[in-house]
């Protein structure tokens, strides 16, 4: 026996039923449906926590205060990095001379040049000093001891040249080197001759045409090294007693 079904729609009927009573138990709980379409948002509620725990400023302070009473209390105490200070400037000195080292005289190069024109006074005693040598070198080989002034300057002409030349960039006339004392002057009169004095010995040899042979030029590093020393530590010597004298 066949059983007769239904018509659609007294089937769907219980569907309908059930969706009406689903809709009427939301309006009748509305806190439900809040809950649902609102979730509880913790985060919210520790915030106004701290907000509320937080101390006021009094009326009278200024906006600016008000606004840092507001600050969360992590922050107020919260250290921030300074800015380092600048660093110190370092005065650089505009003109070095030879005076400078720890020994008192210098390096073996001056860096602060000074001329002969810087110091006449002691351009002179160079003068004199070489021209004496000059002189004693021709008196010694003139027969009757006679100077012939022309050949004097013609021989000193020269080592003068190439003195006057080098010796300011070894610092021989600054005016320091004589100022110290005999030792200071010596040391000072030597660091120019091992230079200037075979350069003027080379400038001969160029001049007369010739290289200069081995034995005068021993004889004239040595002498222009015993007169032009003496001569400086003369007028070191000279200087100090004058600067005690007057001072």
């Amino acid at each position: 026996m066949t059983r007769r079904r239904s018509p659609a729609p007294l089937r769907a009927l219980p569907a309908v039923v059930a969706a009406l009573v689903t809709f009427a138990s939301f309006l009748s709980y509305p806190s439900a449906c809040s809950g649902f379409a609102n979730p509880p948002q913790p985060w919210k509620s520790a915030a106004k926590s701290s907000f509320l725990s937080a101390p006021r400023s009094s009326s009278s302070s200024s906006s600016s205060g008000g606004n840092a009473a507001r600050t969360p209390s992590s922050l107020r105490t919260a250290s921030f990095p300074r800015a380092p200070a600048p660093a110190a400037s370092v005065p650089i000195p505009s003109r070095m001379s030879s005076s400078d080292g720890d020994d008192g005289e210098g390096g073996f190069l001056s860096a602060g040049v000074s001329t002969p024109l810087d110091n006449p006074f002691l351009a002179v005693v160079d003068l004199v000093a070489f021209l004496a040598f000059a002189a004693v070198g021709k008196a010694s080989h003139s027969p009757d001891g006679s100077l012939d002034l022309a050949a004097v300057f013609a021989t000193a002409f020269p080592f003068l040249l190439s003195w006057y030349v080098t010796s300011p960039f070894l610092g021989c006339y600054d005016p320091q080197s004589t100022a110290r004392g005999v030792k200071s002057a010596v040391t000072t009169t030597a660091k120019g001759w091992i230079v200037a004095v075979p350069l003027g010995c080379a400038l001969r040899g160029v001049i007369k045409g010739y290289v200069p042979p081995l034995p005068f030029v021993i004889v004239t590093m040595i002498s222009t090294l015993v007169i032009l020393g003496a001569a400086r530590a003369g007028y070191s010597k000279v200087q100090t007693s004058l600067s005690e004298f007057l001072g």
